[in-house]
């Protein structure tokens, strides 16, 4: 039996890395993060990125991509959320692309600061 593979004939999404997590301390915000987005198929790969949540946000929102590895950086806007687990999903869309859309998943932990009575740090 002979198999033949045919690869896609358009665009292909590739992001790197897929995954971020982070521990942060009530009323702080971690340091920025960043990704790639890049086109590992045919012609000219036209994305959107969407946030599930409004404190990761992303910039820039659209591109892109005939090859070329675009870098899309995730702010931390924490204010107003409590303590304990948080995640978020970040979308990359292309209706035009074969494994459209894919996603970069955060996962979150708050902590509370424990209080220093007697201030000695």
């Amino acid at each position: 039996m002979t198999v033949q593979v045919t690869p896609p004939a358009g665009p292909l999404i590739s992001l790197a890395p897929k995954a971020f997590s982070h521990t942060a301390h009530f009323g702080e915000s971690p340091a920025d993060d960043a990704f790639t987005v890049a086109n590992t198929g045919i012609g000219t790969l036209n994305y959107e990125v969407k946030s599930n949540r409004t404190w990761a946000v992303v910039s820039p929102t659209v591109g892109e991509s005939t090859g070329e590895a675009d870098t899309i950086t995730i702010h931390y806007e924490l204010a107003g959320l409590t303590a304990g687990t948080h995640t978020a999903t970040i979308a990359i869309v292309d209706p035009a692309a074969y494994n459209s859309p894919q996603t970069v998943a955060i996962a979150l932990e708050i902590t509370t600061v424990k209080p220093d009575f007697d201030k000695d740090g």
